[in-house]
């Protein structure tokens, strides 16, 4: 069983897991003063952390809004009639997360995010990397947040999305777009998400699973 180990808070007892990763992410943020070292055990193959590992290999270097956004996308395709019904048969379909692919340097962040939390050479080789394990414990956080209902719905009704940025480029020198039929599309606008970071769409008509038309 893939798993992973995070350091948390621990003031008397903890048992939701939500309330134990905002109380992590409080002490990163040097926010609380007495730390106590607890170590919790995720399980990175259920849902939330199928979402979490997505979230984390996709859209780590976003603001948390559009991280958000793109792990709701997930869950929204779950829904659909027109994508797999489950977190991971989402994930895994073929050609739609750019991180699964054989050869993409994000891959391992989804694979096993644990391996990219040490700094893997140079003179601090085996320390902690504080950028990444900021990065992994806010897509856990998110993750929970989607998953759990509290930002359930903020992509709006988005089921596609590509960023712009990590394109191909035409001989101009312009990003190339996706070669989907945009005018069976509608484009959603998320405040907080930059249209340079990712662009998101639906279908004009779109159903959930077990809909009439």
């Amino acid at each position: 069983m893939l798993t992973c180990y995070v350091c948390s808070t621990k003031i008397g007892e903890i048992s939701d897991i939500s309330k134990c990763f905002e109380n992590f992410v409080s002490q990163a943020l040097g926010v609380l003063t007495r730390i106590y070292a607890a170590e919790l055990r995720i399980n990175l193959n259920d849902d939330i952390g199928q979402l979490a590992r997505i979230g984390y290999a996709e859209f780590r270097g976003g603001n948390s809004t559009e991280q958000l956004v793109g792990m709701d996308i997930v869950m929204n395709r779950v829904e659909s009639d027109k994508f797999p019904n489950t977190i991971e048969g989402v994930i895994t379909q073929p050609w739609q997360f750019s991180s699964l692919n054989k050869n993409d340097n994000n891959r391992i962040f989804y694979t096993n995010p644990s391996e990219t939390l040490k700094i893997q050479s140079g003179k601090h080789k085996g320390e902690l990397d504080k950028l990444n394990h900021n990065a992994w414990v806010r897509s856990l956080s998110n993750a929970i947040k989607v998953y759990k209902g509290s930002e359930r719905g903020i992509s709006k009704s988005a089921l596609l999305y590509y960023s712009p940025r990590s394109m191909s480029r035409d001989k101009n020198g312009n990003p190339t777009i996706p070669k989907w039929d945009f005018n069976k599309l509608k484009e959603i606008y998320v405040a907080g998400v930059r249209a340079s970071y990712i662009k998101m769409y639906t279908y004009k008509e779109s159903k959930k699973k077990g809909q009439r038309k």
